[in-house]
C-alpha cells in the first residue's frame, strides 16, 4: 500500500522503478483479475473463485491458488487494456469496507498469524 501510495503521490523513484518494471515481461505472485488469462484445467483444478471474497483479492487468490500447484503466473508487458478504474465507487459507498473484509478473508485463508493485527488495524482506523 505504501508503494500505491507513493506511486500515485507521484515520488519519482517509485515512479522509475514502477515504470521500468512494467514494461519487463516476468513472473509474478499475481496479476489483476481485470486482464487476466487462465488456461481452464488450471481454473478448473483450482475451483474457480473462492467465494470468499465478495469484492476484490479473488485474482490474487486465484494467482496463489494456481501457484501452490506448480503454474507460474507471468506478467505480460506488451498486453494492454483500458480499465475504467473506480466506476462502481460513486455507486457503492461501502466499497471501501467491502474491499477490507476481501482483504481479510484472504489473510484468514492464506496467513493466518496476521489475522489479529490487521484485523485490530482495521477496526482502530475504521475500516472494517
Amino acid at each position: 500500500m505504501l508503494l500505491s501510495r507513493l506511486y500515485y503521490d507521484k515520488a519519482q523513484t517509485v515512479v522509475r522503478k514502477v515504470d521500468r518494471l512494467s514494461r519487463q515481461a516476468r513472473e509474478v505472485a499475481w496479476v489483476s483479475g481485470a486482464c487476466m488469462a487462465i488456461r481452464r484445467a488450471d481454473l478448473d483444478a483450482v475451483g474457480l473463485l473462492d467465494e470468499r471474497f465478495f469484492m476484490y483479492t479473488e485474482d490474487v487468490d486465484l494467482c496463489v491458488e494456481v501457484a501452490k500447484r506448480g503454474r507460474r503466473v507471468l506478467y505480460v508487458a506488451g498486453a494492454e487494456l483500458l480499465h475504467h478504474r473506480g466506476r462502481s465507487a460513486p455507486h457503492n459507498p461501502q466499497l471501501e469496507r467491502m474491499r477490507q473484509r476481501s482483504h481479510l478473508a484472504y489473510y484468514e485463508k492464506h496467513l493466518p498469524g496476521w489475522v489479529p493485527i490487521l484485523r485490530m488495524y482495521l477496526q482502530l482506523t475504521g475500516k472494517l
